[in-house]
């Protein structure tokens, strides 16, 4: 309903004058957009309306008061929101954990499954995916393991999305061989796992599992997507990689998307960093159908990498003529 931070002052200036009356799906596109804006200023003044409506029982706005809290950085405000209800459904606690899980916050977010739990609530999938997402360094994977440890003993154990969210969470957390003992346990992976997997070898640099697990999957008829392919050119990050590089973009050319914007823009960053001169670059640059800011900047870097400033030069100029 509202595309832009303009028409939600609009509504909110005919809020003020009481020209109108507000509904609920008025009011949950205007937080919407507030959240993706980080609007918070106009998502307080929207919320200010909603309580004066008297519609602040209604799940619909509560939960996008919540989101838009959250996507704003402001939890404590989420909370708030939250701790004022009398009835709370799965969702509403899901949404309230991911708050917390996405700014860090694990413990707050573990304190409120278990709170979850305690008042009969049935927790959904989601609700474990999202709160895995808060255990992403070293100190944080003991209570990463006391979440996986929830996890087994419910219905979600095995199912593909959750065990994938596991395993990444051991990723992040620095321990690829646990994620990797799980990823093997799997009896059922999607592209999703094989890629989150691929991913986790590709972020600690070991190139040979990362390759060797591509080949797997796709010997397991599993067909690569871009992300599998741009998780494997992250590998390529020197001149001696170059011929892994290489061997990567035969394998993106056989799948037919070296034409794709963000493929593009990955080979032209790789030849740009392992290749000795910029023609690899120049040759997949040439080639992007469609190239946005990152095709033309990647470009730039590479001509500034090989020490070719006045192509550099040359390239931004060009960029600029091209809007």
């Amino acid at each position: 309903m509202f595309c832009s931070q303009s028409e939600v002052l609009g509504f909110l200036d005919r809020l003020d004058r009481r020209e109108i009356r507000g509904s609920v799906a008025a009011y949950a596109s205007a937080l919407r957009q507030c959240g993706n804006l980080n609007a918070i200023a106009e998502g307080k003044r929207i919320h200010h309306h909603i309580r004066r409506s008297g519609l602040l029982a209604n799940v619909v706005l509560v939960k996008h008061l919540m989101l838009m809290y959250n996507n704003c950085g402001s939890v404590a405000d989420a909370y708030q929101v939250f701790e004022r209800l009398t009835k709370r459904n799965v969702i509403l606690w899901t949404v309230m954990i991911a708050g917390y899980s996405r700014h860090g916050q694990g413990a707050e977010a573990f304190r409120l499954l278990q709170q979850m739990q305690h008042e009969g609530v049935k927790t959904n999938k989601v609700t474990f995916i999202d709160l895995l997402t808060a255990f992403a360094t070293p100190e944080s994977l003991p209570l990463g393991k006391v979440v996986h440890a929830h996890i087994i003993g419910s219905e979600f154990a095995s199912d593909v999305f959750v065990r994938t969210s596991i395993f990444s969470m051991y990723i992040r957390c620095g321990t690829v061989e646990d994620a990797r003992m799980m990823f093997n346990e799997m009896p059922e992976r999607d592209v999703a796992s094989w890629n989150a997997m691929i991913s986790g070898y590709a972020q600690y640099g070991h190139s040979d599992e990362a390759f060797e697990l591509f080949q797997q999957m796709q010997c397991e008829g599993l067909k690569p997507n871009r992300i599998t392919f741009l998780s494997l050119l992250n590998l390529c990050t020197s001149p001696h990689a170059l011929p892994l590089g290489r061997l990567v973009h035969a394998h993106i050319v056989n799948h037919g998307i070296e034409s794709d914007t963000v493929v593009g823009n990955a080979l032209v960053s790789m030849y740009g960093r392992c290749s000795c001169s910029v023609e690899d670059s120049e040759r997949i640059f040439n080639r992007i159908p469609e190239r946005d800011v990152i095709s033309w900047t990647t470009m730039i870097a590479g001509y500034s990498w090989h020490g070719q400033c006045e192509l550099s030069l040359k390239q931004y100029w060009q960029m600029q003529q091209e809007g």
